[in-house]
């Protein structure tokens, strides 16, 4: 890669890049990694994407696992873009649900219940009916 040793323009990497120079050149990835997007913010993509393309590049040191240092080779990459504005990504911040709102209680209005229909003559007739439930056996039907 050493061949070509321009970034991507708006890869994860060169945003990284820049914010590293912009930061003063020396930083923790965590720091550096608040720009991207959640996507892009998982290690695997992190190391695969973004360290090892600047390292092999030769435009930051890993000086542990967790800070980088921007060589002098990175940061006239980057001071020819820290002219322009980075994308910027704005983290979500959640807010909690209104409260809600009940309708005032009402009384039942009884004026415009139905009333109950009358019931026609010999609606209950089917309970004189004796069951022939178990087996043949006669049982009456014994109503309240």
């Amino acid at each position: 890669m050493s061949g070509n040793p321009k970034l991507r323009t708006n890869s994860p990497a060169h945003i990284v890049m820049c914010r590293l120079v912009d930061l003063g050149g020396c930083a923790l990835i965590a720091r550096l990694i608040e720009v991207l997007t959640a996507e892009q913010q998982r290690v695997s993509v992190i190391q695969e994407r973004v360290i090892c393309p600047l390292v092999e590049r030769g435009f930051v040191i890993l000086l542990n696992e967790t800070t980088l240092k921007a060589t002098q080779a990175g940061k006239d990459y980057a001071g020819s873009f820290l002219g322009r504005s980075l994308p910027h990504f704005e983290r979500y911040v959640g807010q909690p649900a209104a409260s809600r709102i009940a309708p005032s209680f009402r009384p039942l209005n009884l004026s415009k219940l139905i009333s109950g229909r009358p019931i026609r003559e010999g609606a209950f007739e089917y309970v004189s009916i004796p069951s022939m439930m178990g087996g043949g056996t006669c049982f009456e039907w014994r109503g309240c």
